[in-house]
C-alpha cells in the first residue's frame, strides 16, 4: 500500500468558504478517483499544542490541512491521474481554485510506505457511520529529514524504540512511513514531489482520541527517547497536530471549523 500526502496551505482569506468548497465538493470529486482505496483528510489545530509550538517556535501549523489518499501500488497512482476522475480531482485542487497574491514555495507532496506498530488500543471506528469515535479524533505529524545514507539505521533504532511505546494508555494507533525515491508526473507541467519543495524522508504518526491524550502521550518518557533519537538523525524535522477524519465513498467532510481558526482572520 502506498500513500499520497499533500501539505495544503493556509487560504489567504474566506476561511469559511474555502472549508465549505473543501469538504463538500472537493473531498466527493477526490473520492472518486481510479484505484483510490482510502482517503483521509485532516486539519491542523490553531493553536497548536505547546509540544508543537516548542520544537517549531510557532502555534502556527506548517500546513493547514493535510490530505492522505491510499493506493495499492505506485502504478496504480500513475493509472489514476491519466484518468478522468484523476485529472478531474487535479482540476479541482486547491492550487486552482485561487492563486495566492504573494508567491509560494510549492507544498510538499510525498508517495509513502507505512509500517504499523502495534497500540494496546485502536482508534474506534463505526462502520455504519463511516467516522471514528473519541471526543476529538487527532494525530500528530513528526516529518523528518534524515542525514544522507541514514535511513536504514533510523528505521532500525526507530523499530526497536517503537515497542516502549505499545502500552501507552493513550495511543490509538502509531505509524512510520517512509518517503519512496519516486516521481508521478500527473501533468505536463506538474510532477510529485514538486521542484523545489521541501523534502522529507520520513514521517512519525501517533493518532488519539483527543486533544488530552495527545498532549499527555507529548509529555511522556517515551516521546523524549523519541525526540532524542531524531536529534541524531534529523537534520531538519517539523510538528503539526490535526484532527483527522476517514472519507468513504462520496461523502462529505463534517469537521466544524473551529472559533480559533475564524478569530485568526479578521472580518
Amino acid at each position: 500500500m502506498v500513500k499520497l500526502v499533500w501539505f495544503i496551505d493556509r487560504p489567504e482569506k474566506d476561511i469559511e468558504g474555502f472549508e465549505s468548497w473543501y469538504q463538500d465538493e472537493h473531498v466527493a470529486i477526490g473520492m472518486r478517483q481510479e484505484h483510490l482505496t482510502r482517503f483521509r483528510i485532516s486539519r491542523s489545530f490553531y493553536p497548536q499544542p505547546p509540544f508543537v509550538a516548542r520544537l517549531t517556535g510557532s502555534d502556527q501549523p506548517r500546513a493547514y490541512r493535510f490530505s492522505e489518499g491510499y493506493w495499492r501500488s505506485m502504478d496504480d497512482i500513475r493509472r489514476c491521474y491519466v484518468s478522468v476522475h484523476g485529472r478531474a480531482a487535479l482540476a479541482d485542487g486547491f492550487i486552482n481554485r485561487t492563486a495566492p497574491s504573494t508567491p509560494r514555495p510549492p507544498s510538499p507532496v510525498l508517495a509513502m510506505e507505512e509500517e504499523i506498530f502495534p497500540v494496546a488500543r485502536r482508534l474506534g471506528f463505526d462502520l455504519w457511520t463511516g467516522r471514528y469515535g473519541g471526543e476529538l479524533p487527532c494525530k500528530l505529524f513528526g516529518f523528518v529529514r534524515l542525514e544522507e545514507q541514514a535511513g536504514a539505521e533510523f528505521d532500525r533504532r526507530y523499530g526497536a524504540l517503537a515497542k516502549g511505546a505499545s502500552e501507552d494508555p493513550d495511543l490509538r494507533g502509531h505509524v512510520r512511513a517512509a518517503t519512496l525515491d519516486e516521481v508521478v508526473r500527473p501533468g505536463r507541467a506538474m510532477r510529485w514531489p514538486p521542484e523545489g519543495a521541501e523534502h522529507f524522508d520520513r514521517s512519525v504518526e501517533y493518532y488519539f482520541d483527543d486533544r488530552s491524550g495527545l498532549d499527555r502521550f507529548c509529555g511522556s518518557e517515551w516521546m523524549g527517547e523519541a525526540l532524542a533519537l531524531l536529534g541524531e538523525f534529523a537534520v531538519a524535522q517539523t510538528w503539526d497536530a490535526a484532527r483527522i477524519q476517514e472519507v468513504f465513498y462520496t461523502a462529505d467532510g463534517d469537521q466544524p471549523l473551529e472559533d480559533s481558526w475564524k478569530a485568526f482572520y479578521p472580518s
